[in-house]
C-alpha cells in the first residue's frame, strides 16, 4: 500500500511537471469584430490541433501563423512615461532576433532600451548583469559561467517582459536564452528603472535564478494590481511587492485572479508583414479566454479582432 502510495506520489508530480496536452477544446467557438472598412490582406483565424484551439493566420505568412503558445514577446506594454517628459521604450524581440544569421565578428549587439527626455536620449543595455557576482548566488552564477563557456548562454541574448508602473515607480523584466534548455529560458532579473534628473539607473530588485516555463500556467509575468501593487507570475507562482519594496510569495495565485481576473491575462505579440498581432489570454477556473487584436504596424489602426474561449485544463 505504501509503496503504490509513493509511486502515485510521483505519477501526479510528473504529470503536473510536465504535462501532456491534447487537443484544446473550444468552448467558444472565435467570433471576428471588424473596424472601419474591410482591408484586403487582413488577417483570419483557423481550427488547430496546437494549444489555444486556434491560430491567426495572415495572408502571404500562411506557414508562420501566430500561435497562442508560441509568441513573440511578453511585453504588456512597449512604451511607458515614467516621469514628466521620460519615456521608455522596449523592443519587442526573441531571444534569437539577432542572433540568427549573424555574420559579423564576435556577438550581435543586445537588445537597447531607449530612453527619450526633453534635451537628450539614453540607451540601456543589460548583458552585464547576467554575470555579475554582486547579484548572483554562488550556485547559479557557476552554472551561468559553465554555460557561457559552452555556449550554451548567452549574455547579450535576452529579451523582455512587462514593463509596468507600481508606487510611482517603472519596472521592467529581463531574461535570458539558454540553447540548453528544452523553454529556451535561463535565468531573469525584474529592474526597477529610477529616474535621477538625467538618465534612467536600472536597478535588480528581484533575481530569478532559474526560469520553468510550464505551461499553460501563467508565464513571465509582470504587471499591475488594482491596489498599485506589482504583480510577478513566474513558472506557475506569484509574487505581489507592496509599497515598501518587499515581495511577498502567493501560494494560492487562484485566490488573486478570483478577485482580479484581469490580472492573469498577459500581452503577446506577433509581426507578420504590415500587421501588429496582440493577443491576451485570461484564466479563470473553467475556460481560458483568447481576444487577439490586429492592427496596421504603421498606422497603429486596429482593422479586426477575433475572440474565443477554450476550457481549462
Amino acid at each position: 500500500m505504501k509503496l503504490i502510495l509513493v509511486l502515485t506520489t510521483v505519477w501526479v508530480s510528473l504529470i503536473l511537471r510536465y504535462p501532456v496536452y491534447a487537443q484544446s477544446v473550444v468552448v467558444k467557438p472565435a467570433s471576428t469584430q471588424n473596424y472601419g472598412p474591410k482591408q484586403r490582406g487582413a488577417p483570419t483565424v483557423r481550427r488547430t490541433k496546437e494549444y489555444g484551439g486556434y491560430e491567426v493566420v495572415v495572408p502571404g505568412f500562411e506557414d508562420s501563423p501566430a500561435l497562442m503558445d508560441m509568441p513573440d514577446g511578453y511585453l504588456v506594454r512597449d512604451r511607458l512615461e515614467i516621469a514628466p517628459g521620460v519615456e521608455i521604450r522596449v523592443p519587442r524581440v526573441r531571444y534569437w532576433q539577432g542572433w540568427e544569421g549573424w555574420e559579423g565578428e564576435g556577438d550581435p549587439p543586445p537588445p537597447i532600451v531607449a530612453v527619450a527626455f526633453a534635451g537628450g536620449t539614453q540607451q540601456l543595455e543589460f548583458k552585464r548583469f547576467l554575470t555579475d557576482p554582486q547579484l548572483w548566488s554562488h550556485r547559479p552564477l557557476n552554472e551561468t559561467t559553465y554555460e557561457i563557456e559552452r555556449t550554451g548562454v548567452y549574455p547579450g541574448a535576452y529579451q523582455f517582459f512587462g514593463l509596468a508602473m507600481a508606487h510611482g515607480k517603472a519596472y521592467l523584466g529581463v531574461n535570458w536564452y539558454s540553447s540548453s534548455s528544452d523553454t529556451m529560458d535561463w535565468a531573469g532579473i525584474v529592474f526597477r528603472l529610477d529616474w535621477n534628473g538625467k538618465t534612467v539607473v536600472p536597478k535588480p530588485v528581484k533575481m530569478i535564478e532559474q526560469i520553468e516555463y510550464q505551461h499553460p500556467h501563467l508565464p513571465l509575468l509582470l504587471d499591475t494590481l488594482p491596489t498599485g501593487d506589482l504583480l510577478l507570475g513566474e513558472s506557475g507562482n506569484l509574487w505581489r511587492m507592496n509599497g515598501k519594496g518587499e515581495f511577498v510569495d502567493i501560494p494560492e495565485f487562484s485566490h488573486v485572479l478570483k478577485k482580479n481576473p484581469n490580472a492573469a491575462a498577459y500581452c503577446m505579440m506577433w509581426r507578420r508583414g504590415r500587421w501588429l498581432l496582440t493577443a491576451h489570454q485570461r484564466w479563470n477556473s473553467k475556460t481560458i479566454q483568447f481576444d487577439v487584436a490586429a492592427q496596421d504596424a504603421a498606422t497603429g489602426k486596429k482593422a479586426r479582432e477575433f475572440s474565443w474561449s477554450i476550457r481549462a485544463n
